[in-house]
C-alpha cells in the first residue's frame, strides 16, 4: 500500500499532539515552549521515515493497555525486588515458547516490547509465529495472554482471539 502525503501529515499531527502532551505531563508545564518547537520537528522526521499508515488506535483500549502495563510493571518490579533480597533467591529461570496470534506487525512489536519491559520477563526472539520468552519464575508466564489481549484490543487485531 502506497503512503500518501495525507498519511504522512496524519502521522506528524498525531505524533506532535502526543509528544507535546507527554512533554507537558513529564515536565509539569516547564519548558513547554521547547516542546512546541521540538515535538513537531521530531514528528515530522518520524512521518518522513515512517513505513506506512498510522495504525488505527482505539483510545479506551489504549488506556486499558497503559493501566495494565503500569500495574504489571509495578507488581513485577516488586516481585523481582522481593526475590532479589530473599536469602534463597526463589528463582526458577526458564524459557517459554508462546504461540503469538497477533497479525499486525506494529501489534507484534508492541507485544514484544511490553514483555521485555515488564520486570522478570524478556522477549528474546520471534520465530515464525512463536515468541521465545525468558522468565524468572514459572508464574510469570500467566500474564502473557493478558498482554496479548490488551495489545490486540488497542489495534483491533482479531487474530488473538483464543488462549493458547
Amino acid at each position: 500500500m502506497r503512503t500518501t502525503h495525507r498519511d504522512r501529515l496524519h502521522w506528524a499531527v498525531t505524533l506532535t499532539v502526543a509528544l507535546v502532551g507527554l512533554w507537558w505531563l513529564l515536565g509539569g508545564g516547564e519548558g513547554l515552549l521547547y516542546g512546541f518547537i521540538f515535538a513537531p520537528l521530531a514528528a515530522g522526521l518520524c512521518a518522513w521515515i515512517a513505513p506506512g499508515r498510522l495504525p488505527g488506535l482505539r483510545p479506551l483500549a489504549l488506556l486499558r493497555f497503559a493501566t495494565l502495563f503500569a500495574t504489571r510493571s509495578l507488581a513485577g518490579g516488586l516481585d523481582v525486588a522481593w526475590r532479589a533480597v530473599q536469602p534463597e533467591m526463589p528463582l526458577q529461570p526458564s524459557w517459554v515458547r508462546y504461540p503469538l496470534r497477533l497479525q499486525q506487525p506494529v501489534a507484534r512489536s508492541l507485544m514484544m516490547i511490553t514483555i521485555s519491559l515488564t520486570p522478570g520477563t524478556l522477549c528474546a526472539r520471534l520465530e515464525n509465529d512463536t515468541l521465545l520468552i525468558h522468565i524468572l519464575s514459572p508464574d510469570m508466564k500467566d500474564g502473557i495472554f493478558d498482554i496479548e489481549q490488551a495489545v490486540a484490543a488497542v489495534f483491533g487485531d482479531h487474530g488473538a482471539g483464543r488462549h493458547p
